[in-house]
């Protein structure tokens, strides 16, 4: 299991909570709009010599649930079901999970259901959190009789705010975000570094190869 760090310097004009985003998956049928979730949200990091580190593997689940209102930007959602799907499986809503060909991928197949009987389903992939429970990290309306297949991508958004963990928000309307993508660097290089500058805009990240232990 591969582990990426991403180290985030605060050198910005006050103290910032910053927030981790992966970018949505590709999935095979693409959904009206997928969202994607606040992960991890950092503790106040000081100005303008403070750091957050941001620990990510990749491991990956299926999530499941249910919103109050439908899925929307700001709605907050919460994990009601998941599935540890690191090796390739497809996931029926619910019973358990079967192999699939298709590399570095997993499936959700939905079932037939009545959406005016059991609204406001949702679907998607998941990751653990600093705190190692399973969250959303990008979800979608459960349209019925439906699969999904669904290709993680190792690329991350770094932005900052006072959202909730969970809460469903369009990265692009955050303001100045950076865009941490491991999928355009050298093989092994898995740690990125970026700054939040004094003038609120963010330095091109800079990657590198992790420490070697003496």
């Amino acid at each position: 299991m591969s582990t990426y760090t991403i180290r985030v310097y605060n050198q910005s004009a006050e103290w910032k909570e910053f927030l981790l985003f992966n970018a949505p998956p590709k999935v095979s049928q693409t959904p009206d709009k997928a969202y994607s979730n606040v992960w991890i949200k950092s503790k106040m990091t000081p100005n303008p010599n403070g750091m957050v580190q941001f620990s990510i593997t990749t491991d990956h689940f299926a999530v499941c649930g249910t919103t109050t209102v439908k899925l929307k930007d700001g709605v907050e959602v919460e994990t009601s079901h998941f599935y540890d799907v690191s090796k390739t499986v497809v996931l029926d809503l619910f019973p358990p999970p079967s192999d699939t060909t298709h590399a570095n991928s997993f499936g959700i197949k939905v079932g037939g259901y009545n959406p005016e009987e059991y609204r406001n389903i949702w679907c998607g992939y998941g990751k653990h959190d600093a705190g190692n429970n399973v969250v959303p990290v990008a979800v979608w309306s459960a349209e019925p009789s439906t699969t999904y297949l669904i290709t993680p991508i190792v690329r991350y958004y770094i932005g900052t705010g006072s959202h909730k963990q969970g809460t469903t928000v369009n990265v692009t309307e955050l303001g100045q975000y950076a865009t941490i993508d491991f999928t355009k660097v050298q093989k092994g290089q898995t740690v990125a570094e970026v700054t939040l500058k004094n003038d609120g805009t963010y330095t091109t990240p800079t990657f590198k190869y992790p420490s070697k232990l003496p």
